[in-house]
């Protein structure tokens, strides 16, 4: 007769919440942040001598130089990942250049003779912001109205058609509009990292002086990096 040996067999059991397994919650863009940005602006301003005191028909020049700004605001960030925000910007823009008038090149005047420059100085904007997230990247776009200092004017140390100097310089304050975009990375929950574009149209000034006109119209591109604090 043959020997039967029972061996058990236990098998485990594992309850749904011993399988179940952490899953890290999506970055939250909600809420308060300040930062600093720098970067580069380029572009051209374009003069027009509107009472023909050189007779230079309409021309235009570089302008370029250093643009750095603090920026906070405020997003909210919504449950199908869609993001409206506000902000504000405070900063400088080292946007310059210049020009002689091309009837004086032409003719052989000194340099300084008959000269168009654009000088930037500090500024302000408020934008608006829309973007998409991405759980720790944002994708975003904005647009607002900037105020800044800038002085746009003309410059002839050999007025002799006067008898004198003329340099008229349209320094008040210039309102303009500003589009750009973006995109933001969350390098830690409070940290966020930033890179940035943006389109700034300030339209046409006049400089006037003796009686002549002299405009000008001034945009430009900017691109900058930045760290921000949110809070």
């Amino acid at each position: 007769m043959g020997l039967l040996v029972s061996v058990p067999l236990t098998l485990p059991v594992y309850a749904a919440d011993d399988l179940a397994y952490e899953v890290e919650p999506s970055y939250n863009w909600t809420g308060f942040y300040a930062g600093f940005a720098a970067g580069y602006g380029w572009g051209d301003a374009r003069a027009e001598d509107v009472d023909g005191y050189n007779g230079d028909l309409p021309f235009s020049y570089d302008v370029d130089g250093f643009v750095g700004n603090f920026y906070a605001g405020y997003n909210h960030q919504f449950a199908n990942g869609f993001l409206l925000g506000a902000e504000v910007e405070l900063g400088y823009l080292g946007i310059e250049g210049g020009r002689q008038s091309p009837v004086t090149v032409a003719s052989g005047a000194p340099a300084d003779d008959s000269f168009y420059s654009t000088d930037g100085g500090v500024y302000g904007a408020l934008f608006a912001r829309v973007g998409y997230t991405f759980d720790r990247v944002l994708l975003y776009a904005k647009g607002g109205v900037i105020a800044a200092d800038i002085d746009q004017g003309f410059r002839d140390t050999d007025a002799t058609v006067l008898g004198g100097l003329i340099d008229p310089t349209e320094d008040n304050v210039d309102i303009g509009l500003a589009i750009g975009g973006g995109l933001e990375f969350a390098v830690t929950p409070s940290i966020i990292a930033r890179l940035e574009g943006q389109y700034v149209d300030f339209g046409t000034t006049e400089a006037i002086g003796d009686g002549f006109r002299f405009r000008q119209d001034l945009d430009f591109a900017v691109v900058k990096a930045g760290i921000a604090i949110k809070f």
